[in-house]
């Protein structure tokens, strides 16, 4: 995933999350739900064995050079960021199932950073996505992520991040990009962006410099990411001819378990070279 401002929609967001952020907005930092101690270790366990077992390359002497996230649109269509599966020799996913496959790269979109994959036909998705229709978010609502962040050793689960809206880079609600207020990493990227039921608002996209602000303002500002809305990733599903699920159902209550309600239409994507 990107760590800088990846377009000009972007780099008018950053400045506006900034200025909120500068000017004293308050915000909570997003934080993975806790859980039972002894579950903790046990999974952290589980986790450390499979990640040494390693996984076979699905294509001759390549190897994973990066990783990030995507979520099924249809039983068949994975959708994702362009620059995740940018310049791979091959890409493969990991479901909730644990199992990898090889997966073909559909369509991509240059300037919105989008991409459409492919998945293998034995791969079919677990569950799709549900989108919400508008892209009407306000400053301070409760936003979630899923992904498979770079936390000192690659993901092979993921995890569940939540945060709030800073604010669109629109205020006639339609806006193409918006900025949330959580703990986003390398690998996050891809991953669908949610409202507290669970339903789809966005796609994660990138992270702030947070290096370059400092270098131009002297303030650390952390934990600030990047969305693409609703808006532009139903232009580009419509394209090549994928017609989302959405629902009219606001976000009138918190769905008590998120993580189960995303994680089956959630996937790794790894890039092989």
């Amino acid at each position: 995933m990107r760590c800088n401002i990846v377009s000009s929609h972007t780099a008018v967001l950053a400045a506006s999350a900034l200025w909120l952020l500068l000017a004293g907005v308050t915000v909570t930092r997003a934080d993975e739900t806790p859980g039972n101690a002894s579950d903790t270790e046990k999974s952290r366990i589980e986790y450390i064995q499979k990640a040494l077992k390693g996984e076979p390359s699905p294509v001759p002497g390549k190897r994973i050079v990066s990783a990030g996230t995507g979520f099924y649109v249809t039983p068949q269509r994975i959708l994702t960021n362009r620059h995740v599966v940018d310049g791979c020799a091959s890409v493969t996913t990991r479901g909730p199932d644990g199992q990898n496959a090889v997966a073909t790269v559909a369509a991509i979109d240059k300037v919105q950073d989008l991409a459409l994959v492919n998945a293998a036909p034995d791969h079919t998705g677990a569950a799709i996505a549900i989108f919400r229709p508008t892209s009407n978010y306000l400053a301070g609502d409760i936003i979630g992520t899923i992904g498979f962040p770079d936390q000192g050793m690659p993901r092979i689960e993921p995890f569940l991040t939540k945060g709030l809206v800073l604010g669109p880079d629109r205020k006639d609600g339609k806006p193409s990009r918006f900025a949330v207020r959580a703990d986003i990493r390398p690998g996050n990227s891809g991953g669908p962006v949610f409202d507290p039921q669970g339903l789809v608002i966005g796609i994660m996209n990138a992270k702030l410099d947070t290096v370059n602000v400092y270098k131009q303002t002297g303030k650390t500002i952390d934990n600030v990411g990047f969305a693409i809305a609703n808006g532009p990733i139903f232009a580009f599903l419509s394209q090549h001819g994928v017609k989302p699920t959405v629902t009219n159902a606001g976000p009138t209550a918190i769905e008590p378990d998120l993580l189960a309600k995303v994680k089956p239409f959630t996937v790794r994507l790894a890039c092989w070279r």
